[in-house]
């Protein structure tokens, strides 16, 4: 009779100690799960409790613009109607140029918004031009593209979406003309000079700095200037400049009748080139040029 009674007191004490690892597994779990429904709980009555906040977008702005570089500030106006500070923690946003995907990210914040009022809110968005022509394929010579900016705010226990559209303009490069021929001076009888008047213009809202103008000018099929300009003046901002390039002639250049020159009104042109423009914080960057046409003639 021992030995059976040992082996009742073998599986009592085996069954006590399966009995303790249930305990402990579910004592374990209750631990994990616990601060999980409790926050769960919290959440779902802090948004049950508090009224989602509103989100009007008010408008954008450029800021640091260059002719490499902008910075679009979107604005937006955030009210709280609860009686309790809200914290805005981030802006989460997705960029379309042209309906085209450009640029996505996450703009951390840390403010604080008043209890039943109003703030307005800035999203900083920087891109480079060269980026964006590549991404979109919009046009070097377009003024403006259009944009499409969703996403979402992140206040208190909301994610509050938003959505914006609208135009946003891209700075142009200078653009030269030539503008007319000066024949005043010239003389039947001997080497002659005239002269040719470009134009510079500047159309963007911030000045340029031209490192240099590197030029070639044809008339009637013939080449009669061809050189380079350094340095060139500062464009100003919305201005516009002239430059006047010697243009050397003589009866015997091949196609060329000063009859010709002196009565037409007009004459046909070919006009290329580079321009080299100082851009901060990139040196300088390269733009060719070409054109042809007609040219009028000033005597």
């Amino acid at each position: 009779m021992q030995p059976h009674k040992q082996n009742r007191k073998i599986m009592n004490i085996g069954f006590f100690f399966q009995r303790m690892n249930r305990w402990q597994n579910a004592i374990f779990f209750i631990l994990i799960l616990t601060p999980v429904i409790i926050g769960g709980c919290a959440t779902l009555v802090e948004q049950q409790l508090i009224d989602k906040p509103l989100v009007t977008f008010e408008g954008m702005s450029l800021e640091a613009v260059s002719l490499s570089e902008s910075t679009p500030v979107f604005r937006f106006q955030v009210t709280n109607p609860n009686p309790l500070v809200l914290k805005v923690r981030n802006i989460a946003y997705d960029l379309k140029i042209n309906s085209k995907k450009f640029v996505r990210g996450v703009s951390d914040k840390s403010i604080r918004l008043r209890a039943a009022g109003s703030d307005m809110l800035g999203l900083s968005v920087p891109f480079n031009h060269m980026e964006l022509l590549d991404a979109t394929g919009a046009s070097a010579h377009s003024s403006t593209v259009t944009y499409d900016l969703s996403g979402h705010i992140r206040i208190g226990p909301f994610a509050v979406p938003y959505q914006a559209k609208g135009e946003l303009e891209i700075p142009n490069l200078p653009a030269i003309t030539l503008k007319r021929v000066d024949v005043s001076k010239l003389a039947f009888n001997a080497a002659s000079t005239g002269q040719f008047v470009l134009e510079l213009e500047n159309a963007n809202s911030f000045p340029i700095q031209l490192n240099s103008l590197q030029y070639r000018i044809s008339l009637n099929g013939n080449e009669h200037a061809g050189g380079i300009i350094r340095p060139v003046p500062i464009l100003d901002k919305n201005s516009k400049t002239l430059l006047e390039i010697p243009l050397r002639i003589t009866p015997s250049v091949s196609g060329w009748t000063m009859d010709h020159v002196l009565t037409a009104a007009s004459l046909p042109y070919e006009f290329s080139g580079e321009l080299r423009v100082s851009i901060p914080g990139a040196n300088e960057r390269v733009f060719y040029f070409q054109e042809e046409g007609k040219v009028p003639v000033e005597k």
